[in-house]
């Protein structure tokens, strides 16, 4: 019989597969677990019970799944995005806690929805007038004059004020003013065909708030579809999405500017002009790309009625497609290129156009080139910024191709510049847009761009760099692709950590870190999974990477499960944990909290049982705190008050039906059910209360190499009969053997208890000495080392 005192110090490799169950000799077994749920393993090498989620809305479709995006605008000031069928709503951390972007109501007297009754304020010879439905406008510029319609509100004050201007055929312009005309509440600003929200602040006391609508001298005929004054409504706008292609989004943000992209939209351009101003518009982007030019010399292309405003294309060969509506088309006239948009298809040798700028009279050419985008060619899936350009790549016809911008200018794809005023001549310069498609052995699609310090491209077959030639900046004359990895990636949108890039690879089960390994002079991708190949089944389709505090890489499954992983690659730490909940996750983000949080918080999308329906959720959850009060909310789905002490705690309608748990002023509240009212009764009054669904936390041991006199102790009975556990603010909890009995935790002092606490084990012989700890309450628990007494008994 050989008595033993092992210690585990450290918990850093976290939840390891039950494949290592004999790897004994792994470095990484020492400090792993056989079950870790709920439970987040520190970097530090403690784990800590996870924090609870808290309840911010009932997601906006609750038939289908929606998206979360997240938007940083600042360190300061974050907003995550929920994209649902047809729509996108804005969410925020805000002075009440996390929510979404609410217009407040208008004062008294002050209607809200369209507005009517505006009056034509135009210049001689424009003119503005009412259209057909309600609150649209038609717009007529002359030459020069101006067309402006006015509209007066009165009676309005107050701060976050908003206008929801729908532009059918633009560009427009809006300002508000305290008088006609003026632009002191809002600035002149232009709006595209889409759709706007513009917010501005009126003096407390009330004023008369000016509306002008306008187009500038020569901007021909605009539609304005619709203008409504909100209030006591969440902040929208309209998206062209179904509940499925929100779910398949790509995006790439730069300063206040979202670009959205899939594979049967145009791309898509979300910006934010301020707390509750933004606009959702169509990505107009010019000259380019397009497609290698027409080879065959008697298929050419004739402008007819250059000077008026229907301007024909024409084609000696069938060209065009109805489809091809919104395609552009670039036509070389002598040594010069120009470029124009098919707006409408006659027939499929005939379409028209609009050109941005004269085009030259001529009587046909073979040089021309069609939009390498839209039509049966479809859009591009993927997007990224990168080295000054706005990349695209991957559409249905040419799914191994990348695109990117002129240098500077993220709208414009011009293939080649005029280099001389006088001849017109044209080349492809560093400045130019870059077209390149992949040279791979085997035609796999592009599923994603990230950008490192060169660009990483992820196909099913493998991973790619798109780099310079030379050490400068990448441009269409030295760009160079080399393949770097042949794992193969999945769809899911990669994410940035520090110097790498981790991506899901093709089957879905495993996490793998890209990033460039100087001693290979090259890229390598080890698999962040290797050790914990369990927690990807079911398939990884959603990631969110939390830098502060302790830097976790958290996921959701297709099953719906929530995993995350502790990643700190130069401390050698990849732990893994899984996060069951009353639910199945849907969709994560993750953005900067408050700066008062000292944390970036994770935004969930859970679907979770409510009576005989599920419902959908929107949820952030907690910070994680180790030294958090104990009536810190450790529950899921919930929420907390503070004030005058009550009995009865009410607007917990969302959990009307089901059985909540939390604690009252420090103390446990049992288990008990929500009204159909949404309230829950205590048993005593309490100031500080948090509720909602309960979860368990819980940490299993490996099987122990003690040793034993006559070699190893595997294999052999033996039996773990005292723990010493070393923690941190804990308070409640449970412990013993996996499978047996599991005793409460008694402090002999006042918790939250921070210290050694040593305990029997409630087991006998013939178990494999290992060891469950679980926390059942919503009571704070962090073990930072554990110590186990061993009896191995030789004989078998």
């Amino acid at each position: 019989m050989t008595r033993a005192a092992l210690l585990q110090p450290s918990f850093t490799a976290g939840e390891l597969s039950p494949r290592l169950a004999g790897r004994v000799d792994l470095a990484q077994y020492k400090s792993g677990l056989a079950v870790c749920e709920n439970m987040i393993v520190l970097p530090h090498g403690a784990v800590t019970r996870r924090p609870g989620t808290r309840f911010v809305a009932l997601a906006k479709d609750q038939t289908a799944p929606a998206r979360l995006v997240p938007f940083v605008h600042s360190v300061d000031q974050s907003y995550v995005l929920e994209i649902a069928a047809g729509a996108v709503r804005f969410l925020s951390d805000g002075v009440d806690g996390p929510g979404a972007l609410r217009v407040p109501a208008l004062p008294a007297g002050v209607a809200a929805g369209p507005l009517t009754g505006w009056t034509d304020a135009s210049d001689a010879g424009a003119t503005a007038v009412a259209g057909a439905a309600p609150s649209s406008l038609d717009l007529t510029a002359g030459a020069t004059a101006r067309a402006r319609a006015r509209r007066l509100i009165t009676g309005l004050s107050g701060p976050d004020r908003a206008l929801r201007v729908e532009v059918a055929g633009g560009p427009v312009s809006i300002r508000v003013g305290t008088a006609a005309g003026g632009a002191e509440l809002v600035a002149e600003r232009a709006l595209d065909t889409g759709w706007h929200s513009v917010a501005f602040a009126v003096a407390a006391g009330g004023s008369d708030v000016w509306l002008e609508i306008a187009v500038p001298e020569a901007g021909g005929a605009r539609h304005v579809g619709s203008i409504a004054l909100l209030s006591d409504v969440d902040l929208e706008l309209p998206l062209p999405y179904g509940s499925a292609a929100a779910r398949e989004l790509d995006h790439a943000q730069s300063g206040d500017v979202l670009i959205l992209t899939h594979a049967d939209h145009a791309p898509r351009r979300l910006a934010r002009y301020g707390h509750l101003s933004w606009s959702s518009t169509a990505l107009a982007v010019s000259d380019g790309p397009f497609t290698t030019e027409n080879l065959d010399p008697a298929n050419q292309l004739y402008v007819w009625n250059l000077t008026g405003d229907d301007v024909q294309l024409t084609s000696s060969k069938d060209v065009f497609a109805a489809a091809d509506v919104g395609r552009q088309v670039r036509l070389k006239q002598g040594a010069r290129w120009g470029w124009a948009r098919i707006v409408t298809y006659v027939g499929p040798r005939e379409v028209r156009i609009a050109i941005p700028a004269p085009l030259h009279t001529y009587g046909g050419t073979a040089a021309w080139r069609l939009g390498a985008w839209g039509g049966s060619r479809g859009w591009p899936r993927c997007v990224a910024f990168h080295q000054q350009r706005l990349f695209f790549a991957a559409t249905r016809a040419q799914p191994q191709t990348v695109w990117a911008s002129k240098a500077g200018e993220y709208d414009v794809f011009s293939p080649t510049v005029a280099i001389d005023g006088a001849s017109g001549d044209h080349e492809t310069t560093d400045e130019c847009g870059l077209s390149y498609t992949l040279a791979a052995d085997q035609v796999n699609g592009i599923l994603w761009l990230a950008p490192l310090r060169d660009l990483m491209i992820g196909t099913a077959g493998g991973e790619f760099r798109l780099a310079a030639g030379e050490d400068r900046g990448l441009t269409p004359l030295n760009a160079l692709v080399r393949a770097e990895t042949v794992h193969g990636s999945a769809a899911p949108r990669p994410v940035r950590c520090g110097s790498a890039v981790l991506f899901v690879q093709r089957a879905g089960r495993k996490l793998r870190e890209l990033g460039f390994d100087a001693a290979a002079d090259g890229f390598r991708a080890p698999d962040a999974t290797l050790l914990a190949e369990h927690v990807g089944a079911g398939g990884i389709v959603d990631l969110a990477w939390q830098q502060e505090p302790d830097g976790l890489m958290w996921a959701c499954t297709g099953a719906g499960g929530l995993i995350a992983m502790t990643y700190d690659r130069s401390q050698q730490i990849v732990a893994w944990h899984r996060h069951p909940t009353d639910g199945a996750v849907e969709s994560l983000a993750c953005v900067p909290g408050a700066r008062e949080l000292g944390a970036d918080r994770l935004w969930l999308i859970v679907n979770r049982p409510v009576g005989a329906t599920a419902h959908r959720f929107i949820e952030v959850m907690e910070r994680c705190d180790i030294d958090a009060p104990m009536t810190a909310l450790r529950v899921d789905c919930g929420l907390s008050r503070h004030g005058a002490p009550v009995t009865t705690v009410s607007g917990l309608d969302h959990l009307a039906g089901r059985v909540v748990t939390g604690v009252a002023d420090g103390v446990p509240v049992p288990p008990r059910a929500v009204s159909g009212g949404g309230a829950v009764t205590l048993d005593a009054p309490a100031v500080d209360v948090s509720l909602g669904l309960p979860f368990v936390s819980a940490i299993e041991t490996l099987r122990p190499e003690a040793g034993a006199e006559d070699g190893t102790a595997q294999g052999k009975a033996k039996r773990a009969h005292k723990a010493l556990l070393r923690l941190r603010a804990s308070a409640g909890g449970h412990a013993g053997v996996p499978g047996g009995p599991l005793d409460p935790l008694v402090y002999r002092a006042a918790t939250p208890w921070s210290g050694d606490l040593a305990i029997d084990l409630p087991a006998g012989l013939g178990h494999d000495g290992r060891v469950r700890i679980e926390q059942r309450q919503p009571l704070p628990f962090t073990l930072l080392a554990l110590s186990t007494r061993l009896v191995v008994h030789d004989g078998g």
